[in-house]
C-alpha cells in the first residue's frame, strides 16, 4: 500500500514538473502579462491595448484633422497657423535694426499636428495608424516652427525663444534646429536658412490665452503676440 502511495506522489510531481517545462512564450516584442501575449512598450506591466489614454482632442476634432490632412496632402505649408511679423511701428521692438535677415513663424496646435502627420501619410499614399492617431491626439503641447533667413550661418543658427503667459516665462521643452546654405557665396555674402522647432508642454494650461512668443537673436529680441483662443 505504501508503495502505491509513493508511486502516486511521484507521478504527481512529474506532472507538475512537466507543466512547468511547457511555460508559454511570446515572440518579441510581445511579452506575457496575465498568461496572454501583448505589447507593453512603456514597460509598466500593463498591456498597451488595456491602458486608458486621455485624449486631448475629441472625436470630432480627430475626424476633422484627418480630413484636413487628406485635403492638404499636396499643400503642407497651408496646414499650420501663420503668424505675421510684428510691425516696426510698434514700440519697444529693437529688432527693427535687422538689415540682413527675416523670419517666418508657424504654429502647430495638437489639432494641426495631427492634420500635418495625416497629410504626410496621405501624400505617400499610406494610412496613419490608430496607434499614431491616439498618440498625436493625446499630445498636450504647442509646437512653434521658426524659419530664419540670413546672410551668415551665425544669423541663421543662433536663435532662442521663450513663451510668456501672463508674464510667466515658459521655456521650450525641446529645441531642434536644421541649417542649410541656400545660395552660392558672392562678394556680398551667402544666404543661409535655418528651421528652429520649439516644443512647449502643458498646452492645455494656456490654450485659450493670448501669449507672447519672444524670439531672441544676436540682433536683439522680437515679440510675437499669438492669440491662441482663435486657434483650434
Amino acid at each position: 500500500m505504501k508503495k502505491i502511495i509513493f508511486l502516486l506522489i511521484a507521478a504527481s510531481i512529474l506532472v507538475l514538473v512537466g507543466c512547468n517545462t511547457t511555460q508559454k512564450t511570446c515572440n518579441i516584442p510581445y511579452v506575457i502579462i496575465d498568461t496572454s501575449c501583448c505589447l507593453d512598450q512603456n514597460e509598466n506591466s500593463i498591456c498597451d491595448e488595456s491602458e486608458k489614454v486621455d485624449l486631448f482632442l475629441n472625436n470630432e476634432d480627430i475626424l476633422n484633422a484627418l480630413a484636413l490632412g487628406q485635403e492638404k496632402k499636396f499643400k503642407l505649408d497651408e496646414i499650420p497657423y501663420k503668424v505675421e511679423s510684428p510691425s516696426c511701428e510698434e514700440k519697444r521692438q529693437p529688432y527693427c535694426a535687422y538689415d540682413y535677415s527675416y523670419e517666418t513663424l508657424s504654429v502647430y496646435t495638437p489639432y494641426k499636428n495631427l492634420a500635418f502627420e495625416a497629410a504626410i501619410r496621405a501624400k505617400e499614399y499610406e494610412d496613419i495608424t490608430e496607434k499614431e492617431i491616439k498618440e498625436l491626439a493625446s499630445e498636450d503641447s504647442l509646437t512653434i516652427v521658426l524659419g530664419v533667413y540670413g546672410n551668415s550661418d551665425y544669423e541663421a543658427e543662433n536663435a532662442k525663444a521663450i513663451l510668456k503667459v501672463d508674464e510667466k516665462i515658459i521655456k521650450a521643452e525641446i529645441e531642434e534646429g536644421v541649417f542649410a546654405r541656400i545660395s552660392d557665396c558672392s562678394e556680398y555674402g551667402c544666404t543661409w536658412y535655418a528651421v528652429h522647432t520649439f516644443y512647449f508642454k502643458n498646452y492645455s494650461a494656456f490654450k485659450d490665452k493670448e501669449v507672447k512668443f519672444i524670439l531672441i537673436r544676436n540682433q536683439g529680441e522680437k515679440e510675437y503676440k499669438i492669440d491662441l483662443s482663435r486657434y483650434r
